[in-house]
């Protein structure tokens, strides 16, 4: 992707040479083989994806030398802790997904969990696994919500509601 921008980039640059002779020896110069890198493809970096998501070997090897502090709670665990999750919820976001498509649960619902419970797609045991991977997504997806509170005190709250009224 990398080499196929700065390919792009160059391209464009030569395309607004308002003198075309110059543009044509300049883009043999540039481009003496013709433009040669392509996007990757759908495949590919779908198949990147997968892997990085299902090995944890590959994401340790990536990541080797980056702060992380481990805690599913801290600001880098959030995320490695909702794709592990998601890793073990997989086959029961497939019944899930696949019982909205039948029509047993509604396709737009606050709580899929119990839904998907009352329909009988889970068990009790995966409803709070289902809760916790919602908790843990929504944890590494908010990441610019900040409470008010902790952003400016306890008494920010109480000022903005006296100013209010």
């Amino acid at each position: 992707e990398g080499l196929y921008r700065v390919q792009q980039s160059l391209d464009e640059i030569l395309d607004n040479l308002p003198e075309r002779g110059v543009c044509w020896v300049l883009r043999r110069v540039v481009f003496p083989f013709g433009r040669r890198w392509q996007r990757p493809s759908d495949d590919l970096t779908r198949q990147v994806a997968t892997d990085l998501a299902e090995s944890d070997e590959l994401r340790e090897t990536l990541a080797a030398g980056i702060y992380r502090d481990g805690d599913p709670e801290g600001v880098i665990g959030r995320l490695d802790h909702a794709v592990r999750l998601t890793l073990a919820c997989q086959g029961m976001l497939d019944r899930v997904r696949d019982a909205r498509r039948d029509g047993r649960i509604a396709p737009y619902l606050d709580d899929v969990p119990a839904a998907a419970l009352a329909a009988g797609v889970i068990n009790e045991a995966e409803s709070a696994q289902l809760r916790a991977y919602e908790k843990a997504l929504r944890l590494a997806i908010d990441v610019d919500d900040f409470d008010a509170d902790a952003l400016w005190g306890a008494d920010a709250g109480s000022q903005r509601a006296a100013d209010a009224a």
